[in-house]
């Protein structure tokens, strides 16, 4: 994180920003007081927050609504959060930071109104935190991000002896699992929620909490505990979709049309592999995208389509498996209003 700080320039123009907006409430984990919910009218625009992606699970999880806003503004006991949250807090505290950000305890759960308006704000909320805490392990709350692990399995093997054959050259090597990235991270149960998607294309870095070891990403960098110098060259072709889509907010090209439009389609595609627990969530989930993407296209966004070259737009195709929903998510013309992978 130091290192994206001072070294990478992309990373930064996105915080050094004029607009930046803080969420509307953020828990407060200051060690010197009780964690309690706040508002951030009265904090200065610079305080930094962390945000947490989880995933919700079967188990019961604690929850801000209309009726206990004004006991957690006093105090959230720790004893009420699950271990995730409990960990989450831990983790932000040892970071030197004062807030986190984390959806059901920032969002008032029975107010329908309270959940639009705060949908309509997510964008901001995962753009300008100071990173976001990935429970990528965590199939609930009670796993939390911390686990006992065999610390010899972090450290990269380095074979010694000579070779047994001519095909290598002399000299130091280590033995990389091939598929290190996309094993623990592109194909985790966590981002293979759709919600979850729109965390990790917005949110400036990210730590996956892993059962082996941890990883980092940012949209310029890439490493885990095995490799904190950045992965190695034969890794570098792993799936790296948060770097790409990251595209979306500071590349040049991105202000013309054929980038743009790539960009969006890439993420679309990606986006409808994923899962949804309510399927009237097509729209909104990827809406923080959206409105990023608005930016650069320029145009008006019609029900996951851009007005500009619409017609082209429509050649999206659903995939086996497809299914239109039994109740209304979209115009039909849509790639939203069906269930399952498209391709565009």
């Amino acid at each position: 994180i130091q290192r994206c700080s001072a070294e990478h320039k992309n990373c930064r123009s996105l915080v050094e920003t004029n607009s930046r907006q803080l969420p509307t409430r953020l828990i407060s984990v200051h060690p010197s007081e009780p964690v309690h919910l706040c508002d951030t009218t009265l904090l200065s625009m610079d305080a930094k927050y962390t945000t947490l992606s989880h995933r919700w699970g079967k188990s019961l999880v604690f929850t801000l609504t209309s009726k206990n806003i004004e006991i957690l503004r006093t105090e959230i006991q720790m004893t009420e959060l699950s271990q995730t949250f409990q960990d989450a807090i831990t983790f932000t505290r040892s970071l030197g930071i004062d807030y986190i950000w984390i959806d059901s305890l920032c969002i008032i759960q029975d107010s329908e109104d309270d959940w639009h308006v705060e949908a309509a704000r997510m964008a901001n909320v995962y753009r300008y935190g100071w990173c976001n805490i990935a429970a990528t392990e965590a199939k609930d709350g009670k796993s939390g991000l911390f686990v006992d692990r065999n610390d010899n399995e972090v450290d990269a093997i380095k074979p010694k002896g000579k070779l047994a054959s001519g095909r290598l050259s002399p000299g130091s090597w280590t033995a990389i699992e091939k598929g290190l990235w996309d094993r623990n991270i592109t194909k985790s149960d966590l981002l293979k929620r759709g919600w979850v998607l729109q965390e990790r294309i917005l949110a400036l870095r990210i730590i996956h909490f892993r059962d082996s070891q941890i990883f980092y990403e940012c949209m310029q960098f890439r490493a885990c505990e095995s490799f904190p110098a950045g992965l190695p060259p034969p890794l570098h072709n792993s799936s790296n979709f948060k770097e790409a889509a990251g595209a979306l907010e500071w590349s040049p090209q991105m202000d013309s049309w054929p980038s743009s439009y790539q960009a969006w389609q890439a993420i679309v595609e990606e986006y409808t592999r994923c899962d949804l627990t309510f399927e009237k969530d097509k729209l909104i989930a990827i809406s923080g995208v959206a409105s990023r993407m608005k930016e650069h296209i320029r145009c008006r966004y019609v029900a996951g389509l851009w007005e500009h070259h619409l017609l082209k737009q429509l050649l999206w195709d659903m995939g086996i498996g497809g299914t239109r929903p039994q109740t209304y998510q979209a115009p039909s013309w849509s790639w939203a209003s069906t269930n399952g992978q498209v391709e565009i």
